[in-house]
């Protein structure tokens, strides 16, 4: 939806993954956006950034790395404009702590979001459970474990960098607890189904 949008402004934290991100986006986008910012991984400080977004903006192209980079965007939005654009995002923005967050602000997000099958899904929660005494904190944890199980197996059988970064990608149909796993020789996954959600 974003992409029909006919204002937008996008910011990004720099990295090899959002990158691709955002040529994607704005490889299929109708218009060019007002401002591409790109965002360091520890910054906290955006009011320069949001003084430059015009006021007739419509949709802002959020992608940053953290939690807490959401959170302090957010607020120094909030706190000098009046104005609410959509806010199109990655699944990220479920974990945002405290989630009243989004509330409070006065923003509509649109995230994209893994579906999961709920039986595989269940038995990783259970066995997180029983490894760490608690849950696992939302959708990352089952992600991220699969992410460093593919590593991991790569390294066992080859454990120098370039042999492991050419496994990586070279995966094909690896079936982990959140999905399958394909890589086109690099980072998109081809065989995950994806959903938006509006929160």
């Amino acid at each position: 939806d974003a992409q029909n949008a006919k204002r937008v402004a996008v910011f990004s934290a720099i990295s090899s993954y959002y990158d691709q991100l955002v040529e994607s986006f704005l490889a299929r986008s109708r218009q060019k956006p007002l401002v591409v910012e790109r965002v360091a991984l520890d910054e906290r400080d955006f009011r320069s950034m949001i003084a430059k977004t015009p006021s007739d903006v419509e949709a802002l192209v959020m992608l940053l790395d953290n939690a807490g980079q959401i959170q302090a965007f957010l607020k120094q939005w909030a706190e000098t404009r009046k104005d609410r654009p959509d806010i199109y995002t990655d699944d990220l923005i479920v974990y945002l702590d405290p989630p009243e967050d989004i509330q409070r602000y006065g923003f509509a997000f649109h995230y994209s979001s893994p579906v999961f099958d709920q039986a595989k899904l269940a038995e990783f929660s259970s066995r997180y459970q029983q490894a760490f005494g608690s849950p696992p904190e939302g959708s990352s944890a089952v992600v991220s474990y699969d992410e460093t199980t593919i590593v991991l197996e790569c390294a066992r059988r080859d454990p120098q960098a370039q042999a492991v970064r050419d496994c990586v990608a070279s995966t094909n149909g690896y079936a982990g607890y959140s999905g399958t796993f394909s890589f086109d020789g690099g980072q998109t996954v081809r065989d995950r189904q994806i959903v938006a959600k509006r929160l």
